[in-house]
């Protein structure tokens, strides 16, 4: 037997669709013109979703497709920088490296395995985002990277010196970490792959 105290309840009431939810809930004076809205917003992320799911096998299709027959020095950054980054998550944490590296589920050495194989297909994709650039001509301003840089910085809702004292590092170098900038960059390389795929 259980005496059980309610302080309060929460009913969920579905409105009535019809022309007045329409006009309270949004800018349109019709039922016609709000459905119209509605699914034109619809079809427009479906339109979205497609075409990212299409760049995503154009893109494996171009990484398949393409060959380097050395890694470059940028390979051992990598893996510098991405080595950094546990340990900093590591001191972030208030943890011995041993003992965060135990959370992990890694010893050090399957630990550097996994972060050799990362900064080897970072490393190779980067390089053919960038030869494609330089084919056709594409390039990321530092007044657009800038603009990213800051638009960062707002949506995590930090300015510079409050990132840095927050996550240990100022917002230039994680921007570097995460390939912020080669993100940018692909996004262009995919624009142009993109009126190639459907000019053909």
């Amino acid at each position: 037997m259980f005496t059980v105290t309610i302080n309060s309840k929460k009913v969920e009431k579905i409105p009535e669709y019809n022309l007045d939810f329409v006009k309270k809930n949004s800018e349109h004076k019709t039922l016609a013109d709000y459905e119209a809205a509605v699914k034109e917003e619809l079809l427009a992320e479906k339109r979205e979703e497609k075409e990212t799911d299409v760049q995503g096998v154009l893109w494996e299709q171009i990484v398949e497709d393409s060959e380097l027959i050395k890694y470059p020095e940028e390979k051992n950054e990598m893996m510098d920088t991405t080595l950094n980054s546990f340990k900093t998550a590591a001191a972030n944490a208030g943890k011995e490296w041993n003992a965060y590296l135990k959370e992990l589920g890694y010893t050090e050495e399957e630990l550097m395995t996994q972060i050799t194989s990362y900064a080897e297909n970072k490393v190779f994709q980067e390089l053919i985002i960038y030869a494609i650039a330089d084919a056709e001509g594409l390039e990321v301003t530092n007044e657009e990277y800038e603009a990213y840089m800051q638009d960062v910085l707002t949506q995590s809702g930090y300015d510079e010196e409050s990132f840095e004292q927050y996550y240990g590092t100022t917002i230039e170098e994680y921007c570097k970490q995460e390939g912020l900038r080669s993100s940018m960059l692909l996004n262009k390389v995919m624009d142009k792959v993109m009126e190639y795929a459907k000019a053909k």
